[in-house]
């Protein structure tokens, strides 16, 4: 069981007490990476269309993380004799015993993916910390789509915003922790950038934005569900951020700003949140060469 199929109210805790253990750092992403994918689950405008896949289709998570995504979508296509194929450059999935037989893993080296003469239908990126370079991925994604196949980039930023009647502390320690942790990311690029280099290759794209509050002061109970899975997956990437490297225990400053903006988004007066954007980048069937 993934954590993310646990109830944010019942949310375990396997991680010790001793926040010097840089190897912590790994265990609240898998943590905040299922609960990101439980709240775009259950976003219908995140879903995924399958309908219109074709026989035997081939499906690219570029990015899997804990591989929740592609685990799912692989039990989807199974019945079309589909393939998914994962990648990441560090092993976050589960056992290989416990992965469906038509998902394939890559790690580390990203070139196994890459084959020319075998384009994917669907090339799915959940970007939250970047191992994309925008200068370069439009162009390999375009070249390793099918006609008519299209590339999903689901962009996930941490700043929180939304806040019209200013609940937040002039100096908020989330803000002042998501600005950091855009200066850590240097491969991340924002979506009005992505978008402009998507079209720049020739990709048709469309744009949803999702808002996703930090906790649950929404009024309609979808908002307020969606702000008790985003609020708990928050609360694992602030924890997951607060380590200066794998290698050595943070700094006594960065534990103090997690903890502060920990405190700020369990605030149920602190209304604000962060945004999803959804960029569906189709290759169009009449810019493609004919094969002969």
């Amino acid at each position: 069981m993934t954590h993310a199929e646990l109830s944010p109210e019942r949310m375990p805790y396997y991680l010790s007490e001793d926040n010097t253990d840089p190897s912590l750092n790994v265990a609240y992403l898998k943590d905040a990476y299922d609960l990101l994918h439980h709240t775009l689950k259950n976003e219908p405008r995140a879903k995924v269309d399958l309908n219109s896949l074709p026989y035997s289709c081939t499906i690219l998570d570029y990015g899997m993380r804990t591989g929740i995504w592609s685990i799912e979508i692989a039990e989807c296509v199974r019945d079309l004799h589909g393939r998914v194929v994962g990648y990441d450059i560090i092993d976050m999935h589960p056992p290989m015993d416990k992965l469906p037989g038509n998902l394939t893993i890559a790690i580390g080296d990203d070139e196994r993916v890459w084959r020319k003469g075998s384009p994917y239908d669907i090339i799915h990126a959940r970007v939250v910390e970047s191992i994309v370079d925008w200068q370069d991925f439009p162009k390999i994604a375009y070249d390793n789509l099918n006609p008519g196949g299209c590339l999903i980039v689901e962009m996930v930023d941490l700043m929180p915003c939304g806040d019209e009647q200013r609940s937040f502390p002039a100096d908020s320690a989330l803000k002042a922790w998501a600005e950091k942790f855009r200066q850590y990311d240097k491969r991340q690029a924002d979506q009005q950038e992505i978008e402009a280099l998507l079209r720049a290759q020739g990709f048709n794209v469309t744009c949803v934005t999702i808002d996703l509050p930090i906790n649950p002061y929404r009024q309609s109970e979808n908002e307020r569900e969606s702000g008790k899975r985003f609020h708990w997956c928050l609360r694992q990437f602030l924890q997951a951020k607060c380590f200066a490297s794998r290698r050595q225990a943070p700094p006594q400053e960065m534990l103090d700003l997690v903890a502060e903006a920990t405190k700020e988004i369990r605030n149920p007066d602190h209304h604000a949140f962060c945004k999803c954007y959804i960029l569906t980048a189709s290759k169009r069937v009449d810019n493609c060469k004919p094969w002969w």
